[in-house]
């Protein structure tokens, strides 16, 4: 379950990419729940950018905030460091709407 919740994450990434977003959140959501089941928190916090970063490209801010802090709060739960890949993928992810957000 933990190797499928993974790649649930890349898949539903390149949903988002390709601007599938329905197939993509079915993906997410998919992973979301077996990372959960089998109490990983790191890939967790990791499919929590993933859904950030597609709900951002869907131009639900909200959504990709709401996935930001609880990706975030994971991090801080688990103790990951700055160079641990959530954090990594973390200043990625908040980078990426940033610059969204920024004016042209």
């Amino acid at each position: 379950p933990r190797n499928e919740g993974q790649f649930l994450n890349y898949l539903g990434r390149l949903h988002g990419r390709l601007e599938q977003f329905d197939e993509a959140r079915r993906c997410l959501d998919a992973g979301q729940a077996l990372l959960t089941e089998v109490a990983d928190p790191l890939s967790l916090g990791i499919i929590l950018c993933g859904r950030a970063e597609v709900e951002h490209a869907a131009g639900c801010a909200d959504a990709a905030a709401s996935a930001v802090a609880k990706a975030r709060a994971l991090a801080l739960q688990i103790g990951a460091g700055p160079e641990s890949e959530l954090d990594v993928e973390l200043n990625r992810v908040e980078l990426l709407l940033l610059r969204r957000e920024a004016p042209h």
